[in-house]
């Protein structure tokens, strides 16, 4: 499936009780370069598809947001544990 380009797809899986469970997968690289994740999900397409369109309208944000964090960890281990 696609939504402004961006591919993602539609998922079933039983639960560890055996219930049959439904949702959508995002694992598109070209979106989520230079974000700490490697997929993400949703349970319906519309949900899917806001998550989408916030990781594209707001791109920057969310890479200045990862670099804050990044930032943040690289300092803490130098200070901490090298």
């Amino acid at each position: 499936m696609k939504y402004r380009n961006v591919t993602f797809e539609y998922v079933e899986w039983t639960t560890w009780n055996d219930i049959l469970k439904t949702g959508y997968n995002c694992s598109d690289k070209k979106l989520l370069d230079g974000l700490d994740t490697l997929s993400f999900g949703a349970p319906t397409i519309k949900e899917m598809e806001e998550r989408i369109d916030d990781l594209l309208d707001f791109n920057e944000q969310h890479r200045h947001s990862q670099q804050l964090t990044n930032n943040a960890m690289d300092e803490f281990m130098d200070r901490y544990y090298y």
